[in-house]
């Protein structure tokens, strides 16, 4: 019972799934770019606290660059 990967026994779950999706994306349209993420998600005070931590024992992070001449593009 389920089509393109969405749970659908019945009316009121589409509705649930597509309010919860309705909600993601008035948050992105409001606070832009990612804000489920920043503002929603549970694990995002673990993210903040973690950052915060690790910049005031400073501690070396993991950073990854690229530089724009060395990219291939099919």
């Amino acid at each position: 019972m389920t089509w393109h990967g969405v749970f659908m026994s019945d009316l009121s779950s589409l509705v649930v799934f597509l309010l919860f999706v309705g909600v993601i994306a008035a948050m992105s349209f409001a606070s832009g770019k990612r804000s489920f993420c920043h503002y929603g998600c549970w694990m995002a005070p673990f993210m903040v606290l973690g950052t915060k931590l690790q910049e005031r024992l400073r501690w070396r992070a993991l950073h990854l660059e690229t530089r724009v001449d060395e990219c291939i593009v099919n």
